[in-house]
């Protein structure tokens, strides 16, 4: 045997005590908000060459198998729905168990134009008050579409009864920072009875800080004029059109 010979079966001897590498598993199943299976869900594994993917059965579990061990990224996504991205560091014949939860696609963008005059959203409301918020609820809900909040209330300038305090939701907009801090004081305009929602959102809500109304980007162009104001003529206003 010549020494090319020679070298070309010991590198073959090596490569079979090595063996094939042992690939990695990903594994997991995919929920909504309320914990039931999600069919249909594309799984993909975005930073591997041919780009594997699976999709989840009716128990809303998945499967990746033969995967590069290594660091990867993986996405759950499913039309309606806002994706879900993890990463995950696997190890040679390792089965990680990634799970998700996607959350509705329903954060609503928000329309300048279509907050109503301001006589109007009196007429609108079944609550116009002014409040200072006194809790926000902190939990880590999977899908934070709302945030439950309670209010002192300063006055309820239209109300069915006398209020000293109120609970109300503030739900999902595009951007919006929620929930509003403890402390933070505010003219709200409500819908419903048993359940208060801002009416228009951020729209018609007005910011107050040291009794002058604050200028806030979500704050319908209707009613620019009043920032920089006394928040006691706006009242006198609200007053006025009950």
């Amino acid at each position: 045997m010549n020494l090319q010979a020679a070298r070309v079966a010991a590198l073959v001897s090596l490569i079979s005590a090595a063996g094939p590498q042992a690939s990695a598993t990903i594994a997991g199943v995919v929920l909504d908000a309320r914990g039931a299976p999600m069919l249909g869900v594309a799984i993909t594994i975005l930073d591997t060459h041919g780009t594997p993917k699976a999709t989840t059965g009716p128990d809303g579990r998945y499967s990746l198998g033969r995967l590069t061990p290594g660091r990867h990224a993986i996405r759950a996504a499913i039309a309606g729905f806002a994706w879900r991205e993890e990463r995950v560091d696997l190890k040679a014949g390792e089965t990680a168990r990634i799970d998700f939860v996607l959350c509705p696609a329903l954060a609503r963008e928000i329309n300048f134009i279509g907050a109503p005059p301001l006589a109007e959203l009196v007429a609108q409301a079944s609550l116009v008050a002014h409040i200072r918020v006194t809790f926000s609820d902190p939990s880590e809900a999977p899908c934070r579409g709302e945030a439950r909040l309670e209010a002192a209330v300063i006055e309820a300038v239209k109300a069915d009864a006398v209020l000293s305090s109120l609970t109300f939701f503030q739900d999902q907009w595009m951007e919006e920072a929620t929930p509003y801090p403890v402390g933070t004081e505010l003219i709200v305009f409500f819908r419903g009875r048993e359940r208060l929602v801002r009416l228009h959102g951020p729209l018609a809500v007005f910011l107050v800080r040291d009794g002058t109304i604050q200028p806030s980007k979500f704050l319908s162009p209707n009613f620019s004029g009043y920032v920089g104001r006394p928040v006691k003529n706006l009242l006198h206003e609200l007053r006025a059109m009950r």
